[in-house]
């Protein structure tokens, strides 16, 4: 039987990642596994390095910083509100989100938990879906959990 020592969670700040980041939670706890989660930002569409912000009386500093840091910031105040989240690795990545995250998957996780929206129809081939994205690329198994099930996490060691 294959061992769980490390759960990767993407998450989006959305209700889905919350509830991928608590389901996360109870099978870390009952595997011993650590639990890292992954967001993953995409920079603003034609801003690049050059780009600068400048307050008046200093040099500037880079656009992208401001928006990685602005990240790390969302990032921050999305885990304060859960449970435990002191114990939990943060990773902070930039680029195409299910691209992102099916890399760094690979780099020794044993399980993916994501949140999914359950969208279907046209808002499902409208917006895609990065979940189901990771669920057909990734090399390690991707648990979905979805909000509405949340109330079933249940694990029997």
């Amino acid at each position: 039987m294959p061992t769980i020592s490390r759960l990767l969670v993407p998450v989006d700040f959305s209700v889905c990642s919350r509830a991928a980041i608590d389901f996360a939670a109870v099978i870390g706890r009952e595997f011993g596994a650590s639990v890292d989660v992954l967001n993953v930002w995409e920079p603003p569409r034609g801003v690049g390095p050059e780009f600068l912000i400048r307050e008046p009386g200093e040099k500037g500093h880079p656009l992208l910083e401001d928006a990685r840091v602005q990240a790390e910031r969302e990032l921050s105040d999305f885990l304060s509100g859960v449970e435990g989240h002191e114990k939990f690795g943060n990773r902070l990545e930039h680029g195409n989100a299910y691209k992102v995250i099916v890399k760094v998957a690979s780099e020794g996780y044993d399980l993916v938990v994501m949140g999914t929206h359950g969208r279907t129809g046209l808002p499902h081939l409208l917006l895609g879906s990065v979940t189901e994205k990771v669920v057909r690329t990734a090399t390690v198994p991707v648990l979905t959990v979805h909000a509405a099930e949340t109330h079933l996490v249940q694990v029997a060691a």
